[in-house]
């Protein structure tokens, strides 16, 4: 959840930004120096969610066996809202090197929040 929270949050601030530098555009050469520090605002808060992404991923990597010790595979598939009918699916793909825990987040949130209704616009 911090990790699409993250996600989520720089896709607003990449709409932000843009929006910023239009309107930043239409006034150059007099809004140089403002289209600059937004900029470099931009470019820190990419690095910083990055950052924040790389950190995640290692822990759960390097806490992994912790993890799994701790939580059964239906436990983890019902923390992480897995639909009932992909768990054996889930479960070939957590039975290999991976394990459980990269199993489920690692394969690029295929079964991740499967059991949840997303609306899909008409």
């Amino acid at each position: 959840m911090f990790v699409r929270a993250v996600c989520a949050d720089r896709n607003t601030s990449f709409a932000e930004y843009r929006q910023v530098c239009r309107r930043l555009l239409k006034g150059m050469p007099f809004t140089e120096q403002a289209l600059e520090r937004e900029r470099e605002a931009y470019r820190e808060r990419t690095r910083a969610a990055r950052q924040a992404m790389e950190e995640s991923g290692a822990w759960l990597i390097g806490n992994s066996a912790m993890i799994e010790q701790a939580l059964s595979f239906d436990d983890l598939c019902d923390l992480l809202g897995v639909n009932h009918a992909h768990r054996a699916e889930a479960a070939e793909v957590c039975a290999g090197d991976a394990g459980i825990v990269g199993g489920l987040l690692w394969i690029g949130g295929e079964f991740e929040d499967s059991a949840n209704h997303k609306k899909v616009p008409a």
